[in-house]
């Protein structure tokens, strides 16, 4: 039985700018540059913001991200705030992330940081794994927890939030009071959470390190205070199943994913968005057709006594998946559906 599904919106990405360094956890996967400038992008979200007024269509849903890091020019930062608006988004908070960016002398970062906030960005994100060389192992880069302390330290110098994202695995757990200790160093932040690893992108090879629910026992209470156990972050695949059991089947809210490279933008430029939309929703629907139903997935391909944690439902959907697709090999586009691998 295949998946039913009903489109509700677009989502646009682009991926503009590189990352300094890879971290072994990333949910988008493997690294590369998409070849398209920030103002093409910006060309065609604002043609369906034009497409979903024009249509009086004020419930359809537009999605945009560019990234992978952060380490775009400032007139690019500016532009996308405006586009923000256009967008709907006035209760956006404009942050930009710390990961994947070059190592720069300490008086550009604070240039860097004083630049963006005029331009409208008002907190900086970071992740970390665990401190020092735990952490640098996986983030990749040798001396990069200093780095990321600094960076810190510097954007609340320039009056920017600080949003810490704190990885609860395996090999982080006995750091993370010396990893929060170590952060209140660089400033008081606006939001500090915990987080074990998406079930996505290069995080898929090293579910050796997923935690359980009996591991959340050891935490330190200082720690404990930065989580909501009800929150569905902290769901097992135990608990998923049985969330699942006592939900109604339903149509899959989808949003088309639309991926800006230089191998296609070129004819998407020269597309009507009605014409975008019919194609990407024809080959949505095909590679809907090649997936189990979700009650299926359930039934057959989960594990009720699992009781590691996944903290999204598209997480376990996935597990429950790969599940599948190791026992009955499919080719389809994969990363148009809400279970793609890769961001």
């Amino acid at each position: 039985m295949s998946r039913e599904i009903r489109v509700i919106g677009i989502g646009i990405h682009t991926k503009t700018s590189r990352c300094a360094h890879a971290c072994r956890y990333c949910l988008m996967g493997r690294k590369s540059s998409d070849g398209v400038s920030t103002a093409r992008h910006i060309a065609i979200v604002d043609r369906f913001i034009e497409w979903r007024k024009r249509n009086e269509q004020p419930d359809f849903q537009i999605g945009q991200a560019v990234n992978y890091a952060a380490n775009i020019s400032a007139e690019d930062q500016g532009q996308l705030m405006q586009l923000h608006k256009r967008m709907g988004w006035q209760s956006f908070t404009m942050r930009v992330h710390l990961g994947g960016l070059p190592i720069w002398p300490d008086d550009e970062i604070s240039e860097w940081f004083r630049v963006r906030k005029a331009s409208g960005v008002e907190t900086v994100h970071g992740s970390l794994a665990g401190h020092g060389r735990v952490h640098d192992y996986w983030n990749n880069r040798k001396g990069d927890f200093e780095y990321l302390l600094k960076l810190f330290r510097l954007a609340a110098a320039e009056g920017l939030g600080l949003r810490q994202r704190l990885f609860a695995i395996k090999s982080t757990l006995s750091l993370l009071p010396e990893t929060a200790a170590l952060l209140d160093q660089a400033g008081e932040p606006v939001e500090r959470y915990l987080m074990p690893f998406f079930y996505r992108g290069t995080a898929l090879r090293h579910e050796q390190e997923r935690i359980s629910k009996h591991d959340l026992d050891t935490l330190a209470p200082s720690i404990r205070n930065l989580m909501d156990l009800n929150d569905h972050r902290w769901r097992s695949e135990a608990d998923w199943v049985a969330a699942f059991r006592n939900s109604s089947p339903d149509i899959d809210p989808v949003n088309l994913q639309l991926e800006l490279t230089e191998r296609n933008i070129d004819a998407i430029e020269n597309s009507s968005c009605d014409e975008i939309l019919e194609r990407l929703t024809i080959r949505t629907r095909m590679a809907y057709d090649a997936l189990p139903s979700r009650g299926e997935l359930l039934e057959r391909w989960s594990d009720d006594t699992n009781v590691h944690i996944y903290p999204y439902s598209q997480d376990v959907e996935r597990l429950w998946l790969d599940r599948y697709l190791g026992d009955n090999p499919t080719k389809f586009e994969r990363h148009l559906t809400h279970l793609t691998d890769r961001h």
